[in-house]
Protein backbone atom coordinates (compact mmCIF):
# COMPACT_ATOMS: atom_id res chain seq x y z
CA UNK A 1 0.00 0.00 0.00
CA UNK A 2 2.72 2.34 0.38
CA UNK A 3 3.65 2.34 -3.08
CA UNK A 4 0.34 2.65 -4.26
CA UNK A 5 0.17 6.19 -1.86
CA UNK A 6 3.24 7.66 -2.60
CA UNK A 7 2.34 7.45 -6.45
CA UNK A 8 -1.23 9.28 -5.08
CA UNK A 9 1.02 11.60 -3.68
CA UNK A 10 3.11 12.22 -6.17
CA UNK A 11 -0.23 12.80 -8.84
CA UNK A 12 -1.71 14.83 -6.22
CA UNK A 13 1.53 17.14 -6.47
CA UNK A 14 0.80 18.16 -10.14
CA UNK A 15 -0.59 21.56 -10.66
CA UNK A 16 -4.18 21.91 -11.52
CA UNK A 17 -3.25 23.64 -15.06
CA UNK A 18 -1.00 21.12 -15.50
CA UNK A 19 -3.44 18.81 -15.99
CA UNK A 20 -4.63 20.40 -19.58
CA UNK A 21 -1.58 19.54 -21.12
CA UNK A 22 -3.04 15.91 -21.89
CA UNK A 23 -6.14 17.16 -23.88
CA UNK A 24 -3.83 20.03 -25.50
CA UNK A 25 -1.42 16.92 -26.34
CA UNK A 26 -4.66 15.17 -27.91
CA UNK A 27 -5.17 18.04 -30.06
CA UNK A 28 -1.88 18.23 -31.23
CA UNK A 29 -1.88 14.17 -31.89
CA UNK A 30 -5.09 15.08 -33.62
CA UNK A 31 -3.16 17.72 -35.55
CA UNK A 32 -0.69 15.35 -37.08
CA UNK A 33 -2.30 12.62 -37.83
CA UNK A 34 -4.34 14.85 -40.14
CA UNK A 35 -1.11 16.15 -41.80
CA UNK A 36 1.34 13.01 -41.41
CA UNK A 37 -1.26 10.20 -41.71
CA UNK A 38 -1.86 7.36 -38.76
CA UNK A 39 -5.64 7.17 -38.88
CA UNK A 40 -5.52 3.63 -38.22
CA UNK A 41 -3.32 4.19 -34.53
CA UNK A 42 -5.48 7.40 -33.74
CA UNK A 43 -8.36 5.46 -31.46
CA UNK A 44 -5.80 3.94 -29.71
CA UNK A 45 -3.44 7.04 -29.10
CA UNK A 46 -6.44 8.65 -27.71
CA UNK A 47 -8.05 6.30 -25.43
CA UNK A 48 -4.35 5.97 -24.17
CA UNK A 49 -4.49 10.24 -23.39
CA UNK A 50 -8.00 9.37 -21.92
CA UNK A 51 -6.31 6.77 -19.79
CA UNK A 52 -3.88 9.11 -18.73
CA UNK A 53 -6.30 11.85 -18.22
CA UNK A 54 -7.91 9.86 -15.28
CA UNK A 55 -4.70 8.59 -14.23
CA UNK A 56 -3.76 11.96 -13.73
CA UNK A 57 -6.78 13.79 -11.88
CA UNK A 58 -7.26 10.79 -9.66
CA UNK A 59 -6.06 12.11 -7.09
CA UNK A 60 -7.81 15.35 -6.97
CA UNK A 61 -11.80 14.05 -5.96
CA UNK A 62 -14.50 12.00 -8.21
CA UNK A 63 -16.17 15.16 -9.59
CA UNK A 64 -12.88 16.78 -10.82
CA UNK A 65 -11.45 13.69 -12.72
CA UNK A 66 -15.11 12.93 -13.76
CA UNK A 67 -15.02 16.79 -15.46
CA UNK A 68 -11.28 16.53 -16.60
CA UNK A 69 -11.88 12.97 -18.49
CA UNK A 70 -15.29 14.04 -20.11
CA UNK A 71 -13.34 17.08 -21.25
CA UNK A 72 -10.20 14.84 -22.57
CA UNK A 73 -12.78 12.30 -23.98
CA UNK A 74 -15.17 15.25 -25.45
CA UNK A 75 -11.82 16.51 -27.21
CA UNK A 76 -10.98 13.14 -28.68
CA UNK A 77 -14.75 13.01 -30.33
CA UNK A 78 -14.31 16.12 -31.59
CA UNK A 79 -10.89 15.13 -32.87
CA UNK A 80 -12.20 11.92 -34.61
CA UNK A 81 -15.22 13.75 -36.12
CA UNK A 82 -12.41 16.11 -37.41
CA UNK A 83 -10.52 13.20 -38.68
CA UNK A 84 -13.48 11.53 -40.41
CA UNK A 85 -14.30 14.87 -42.21
CA UNK A 86 -10.83 15.57 -43.66
CA UNK A 87 -9.55 13.09 -46.52
CA UNK A 88 -6.96 11.01 -45.84
CA UNK A 89 -3.11 12.22 -46.99
CA UNK A 90 -2.03 9.56 -49.81
CA UNK A 91 1.25 8.94 -48.50
CA UNK A 92 3.47 7.23 -51.54
CA UNK A 93 0.21 6.18 -52.64
CA UNK A 94 0.24 5.89 -56.39
CA UNK A 95 -2.80 6.08 -58.69
CA UNK A 96 -3.88 2.52 -60.45
CA UNK A 97 -5.60 4.36 -63.32
CA UNK A 98 -4.44 4.95 -66.72
CA UNK A 99 -3.28 8.28 -68.24
CA UNK A 100 -6.73 9.00 -70.18
CA UNK A 101 -4.52 10.19 -72.77
CA UNK A 102 -2.78 6.74 -73.62
CA UNK A 103 -6.10 5.13 -73.41
CA UNK A 104 -8.02 7.55 -75.65
CA UNK A 105 -4.61 7.31 -78.17
CA UNK A 106 -4.96 3.33 -78.14
CA UNK A 107 -8.28 3.71 -78.90
CA UNK A 108 -7.97 5.51 -81.90
CA UNK A 109 -5.34 3.91 -83.55
CA UNK A 110 -7.43 -0.01 -82.60
CA UNK A 111 -10.23 2.07 -83.87
CA UNK A 112 -8.63 2.91 -87.08
CA UNK A 113 -7.47 -0.88 -87.96
CA UNK A 114 -3.70 -0.26 -87.46
CA UNK A 115 -1.93 -2.51 -85.80
CA UNK A 116 -2.22 -2.17 -81.63
CA UNK A 117 0.30 0.19 -80.13
CA UNK A 118 1.68 -1.21 -76.75
CA UNK A 119 1.72 1.06 -73.68
CA UNK A 120 4.78 -0.08 -71.20
CA UNK A 121 2.77 -0.62 -67.41
CA UNK A 122 5.71 1.68 -65.91
CA UNK A 123 3.71 5.02 -68.15
CA UNK A 124 0.42 4.19 -67.04
CA UNK A 125 1.23 4.36 -63.39
CA UNK A 126 -0.34 0.74 -62.78
CA UNK A 127 0.78 -0.78 -59.42
CA UNK A 128 -0.14 -4.28 -59.82
CA UNK A 129 1.40 -4.94 -56.31
CA UNK A 130 -0.90 -2.54 -54.56
CA UNK A 131 -3.93 -4.43 -56.60
CA UNK A 132 -2.48 -7.81 -55.96
CA UNK A 133 -2.38 -6.73 -52.24
CA UNK A 134 -6.21 -5.97 -51.75
CA UNK A 135 -7.14 -8.83 -53.65
CA UNK A 136 -5.51 -10.97 -50.84
CA UNK A 137 -6.82 -8.96 -48.36
CA UNK A 138 -10.24 -9.14 -50.34
CA UNK A 139 -9.55 -13.21 -50.50
CA UNK A 140 -9.75 -13.36 -46.70
CA UNK A 141 -12.57 -11.06 -46.23
CA UNK A 142 -15.60 -12.16 -44.74
CA UNK A 143 -17.32 -11.51 -48.52
CA UNK A 144 -20.81 -12.34 -49.46
CA UNK A 145 -21.37 -15.34 -52.42
CA UNK A 146 -21.92 -12.76 -54.85
CA UNK A 147 -18.79 -10.35 -53.90
CA UNK A 148 -16.39 -13.72 -53.39
CA UNK A 149 -17.36 -15.02 -56.63
CA UNK A 150 -16.95 -11.08 -58.71
CA UNK A 151 -13.82 -11.11 -56.52
CA UNK A 152 -12.43 -14.08 -57.76
CA UNK A 153 -13.15 -13.08 -61.34
CA UNK A 154 -11.18 -9.88 -61.33
CA UNK A 155 -8.58 -11.46 -59.66
CA UNK A 156 -8.33 -13.78 -62.41
CA UNK A 157 -8.74 -11.00 -64.69
CA UNK A 158 -6.08 -8.77 -63.51
CA UNK A 159 -3.87 -11.78 -62.82
CA UNK A 160 -4.23 -12.87 -66.82
CA UNK A 161 -2.84 -8.71 -67.90
CA UNK A 162 0.42 -8.81 -66.02
CA UNK A 163 2.31 -7.82 -69.03
CA UNK A 164 4.74 -5.11 -69.26
CA UNK A 165 3.30 -3.51 -72.52
CA UNK A 166 -0.39 -3.47 -72.36
CA UNK A 167 -3.01 -2.21 -75.04
CA UNK A 168 -5.09 0.01 -74.81
CA UNK A 169 -8.33 -2.26 -74.59
CA UNK A 170 -6.24 -3.81 -72.16
CA UNK A 171 -5.37 -0.88 -70.31
CA UNK A 172 -9.14 -0.72 -70.00
CA UNK A 173 -10.58 -3.39 -69.13
CA UNK A 174 -7.45 -3.37 -66.31
CA UNK A 175 -9.40 -0.11 -65.60
CA UNK A 176 -12.45 -1.42 -64.67
CA UNK A 177 -11.43 -4.29 -63.27
CA UNK A 178 -9.91 -1.83 -60.57
CA UNK A 179 -12.68 -0.05 -60.38
CA UNK A 180 -15.06 -2.78 -59.32
CA UNK A 181 -12.24 -4.14 -57.21
CA UNK A 182 -11.79 -1.09 -55.15
CA UNK A 183 -15.85 -0.39 -54.78
CA UNK A 184 -16.00 -4.00 -53.05
CA UNK A 185 -13.24 -3.34 -50.56
CA UNK A 186 -14.98 -0.25 -49.77
CA UNK A 187 -17.60 -1.77 -48.91
CA UNK A 188 -15.82 -4.51 -46.30
CA UNK A 189 -12.32 -1.86 -45.31
CA UNK A 190 -13.56 1.35 -43.68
Amino acid sequence: MDAFDLLAGALAGIPDWALFFVPALLLLYTLATVLFGGRQVYPYVAFSLIVLAAVLGAGRGAAVDLIYVGLTASVGGMSRMVLSLTPPRAKNRRECTPRFEDIQTARAESAAGEVPAYIPVEKCGIDMAHAREYLQRLRRAPLSAGDRLEVDVLGRSLESMNKAALTGEELVRINESLAALFKIAAKYFR
